[in-house]
Formats: C-alpha cells, structure tokens, sequence
C-alpha cells in the first residue's frame, strides 16, 4: 500500500492514504525526479515538501513546486514535486577556480549550501583544476567533481549527497512468460532519429570547429546527422565529450518498453535483459521509469537502451 505524506511550512506533517492519482517519472536523463500527486479534497494550507512511501520504506522525497486547487465538479488538490536534486539545480553556483579540491570543501561549497547535510562517499581529492562558470548550476558543479573523482553520478537520498551504485546490482530479467518479472507488454524499437553521424570539434579558442569525429556505423547506415562540440575551454584537449554526444545517440537507437504490475521503483540504472518472444536481448539498462497509481490499479512502464561500448 503506498502512503502520501506531506510536511506544511509550519514544519506539521499529515499522511494521506486516500489518492486519486498518482504519477511518478525517473530518468536517468533528468537529475531530479519527478511526482504528481492528486488527492480527493481541498488542501489550502501552504505545503513544502512531500514523501511517498509503501511498505518496504521510502520511495521519494522531494519538495514542491505547485499546490493546484481544484473547484470544478468535485473538489481535490494536485501537488507536483520534484526530487531533493532540485535543490541542486535551482541554485546557481558561485564562480571560483580551485586546484586540488578535497571532496569535502566541494560538498561544503556547493552541497551543504542547498540543506544537503552529508557526503555519502570516500573522502577523496580531485588532482588538478575545477572551474566553475558563471550561470552554473551547484548540481553541475558536483556531478562534474564526482565523475572525475569517483567516476560515477551523484544523487541525493534524504539530506545525504551519494553515489549511483545501480549498475553493480544483480540484473533484472523481464519476460513475457517464465522466470524474471512478467510483464504485460513488451515492445522494442530501433530510433534511428537519436543516431548522430558526425560531430564537429572545437579545440582552440580562436579556432573553428575542425575536429571531425564520425560514427562509423551510422555512416554505414546511410545516417545524416551532425552535432557541435566546444572543448576549447578544458584544461587538457579532450574528444571525449564529443565521443560522448555519439554513444548516447547509439544507446537511445535501440529501446525497449515494458510494462507490469510489479513497483520497481529503485531499478533506475540497473542492468537489465529481456526475455519475449522465445528471444533474448542483454546488455540493457533501464533508462526511463514511469509509475501510475489510478483508481487503486498500479503499473509501471520501464524503459530499456542499450548499455554504453
């Protein structure tokens, strides 16, 4: 059974277990996370944060960003949220240039500064130079910091900054029929619009973007469709960026949709395979989850792309 709590300005808390609706959508695209919750009554009292649970514990927690009444027909109230990232990419980080940061002074700097009150990972320093740009969000800031340093994302789970770990859980099978979780629809679609053949490197900062990187495999496929790519302002001339705008195209080309009963809530960057059809696919991850909650009937649609080269 999922339960709906909300936390009121006043810092009162009150849970609700009768919902109309429900929507909750996961990206691995998308830092924050977000909720539309829809409830059978007027609630005019002022609400700043919400949490929805079941009964293995905490399923989101994030605060709000409109409170809707509704009048017309029968009375209810919408509330739509977004995950604790958003605090993270609502607030603009301050401009500096650092030189071997420690992690700590970078979670102090731009974490703690947005209520965040703990690092959840190793106490590590990043060698070399960290630029922070004018118009760059604190959300930027660290998951640059935590890619170079850890090589993974960040993420926030309660007042806590962590580390994405998804990938090294145990893979989740999902089957029309059998053994894995069963799902009611399984659908697999080749996006060659995502596919990008060719991108266009800048490397000086005087220079003209000269540095041409190609997908072979999309050239083959007759694909036509450019990119551009600044890297001219990186300590260290890097293609990498580049390389990075083609695999994801490639990974989004292939996708699969799949629908159940189950509530996989947390399988958000978790290997993933599938079995349909008397076939079977691998090296999937799940990309996109979206949860619905409506008039009592639950579903979740869980999207799968191919796992980067």
């Amino acid at each position: 059974m999922v339960r709906f709590e909300v936390v009121y300005i006043d810092d009162t808390r009150e849970e609700f277990a009768d919902i109309l609706r429900i929507t909750l959508k996961k990206s691995t695209d998308t830092p924050a996370h977000s909720l539309a919750v829809r409830l059978p009554f007027i609630i005019e009292k002022e609400i700043c944060e919400v949490r929805l649970l079941d009964e293995r514990g905490l399923i989101f927690e994030g605060v709000v960003d409109e409170q809707i009444l509704y009048f017309s027909e029968s009375l209810s109230t919408e509330i739509i949220a977004r995950s604790m990232e958003a605090l993270l990419l609502d607030n603009e980080a301050c401009p500096e240039v650092f030189t071997n940061p420690s992690s700590s002074l970078i979670f102090s700097r731009y974490a703690r500064v947005c209520s965040l009150e703990k690092l959840d990972a190793p106490g590590m320093a990043l060698k070399g130079v960290l630029k922070v740009y004018k118009g760059t969000s604190c959300y930027q800031v660290l998951k640059e910091f935590c890619e170079r340093v850890y090589g993974k994302a960040p993420f926030v789970l309660g007042r806590k900054l962590c580390i994405a770990d998804n990938e090294a859980r145990k893979e989740i099978l999902f089957s029309d029929k059998g053994e894995g979780v069963l799902c009611s629809k399984i659908e697999r679609s080749f996006r060659r619009c995502d596919l990008i053949s060719k991108v266009m490197v800048k490397t000086l900062s005087d220079g003209a973007y000269s540095k041409e990187i190609c997908d072979e495999k999309s050239v083959a496929s007759r694909v036509y469709r450019q990119r551009y790519t600044d890297v001219s302002d990186l300590d260290a001339v890097s293609l990498l960026k580049a390389q990075k705008i083609l695999e994801t195209g490639r990974k989004r080309a292939v996708a699969f949709e799949v629908t159940t009963k189950n509530r996989l809530l947390d399988s958000l960057g978790c290997s993933a395979a599938v079995s349909a059809g008397g076939r079977e696919y691998n090296n999937l991850v799940v990309t996109d989850i979206l949860y619905t909650l409506k008039d009592r009937k639950e579903e979740t649609k869980i999207t799968l792309s191919a796992k980067e080269e």
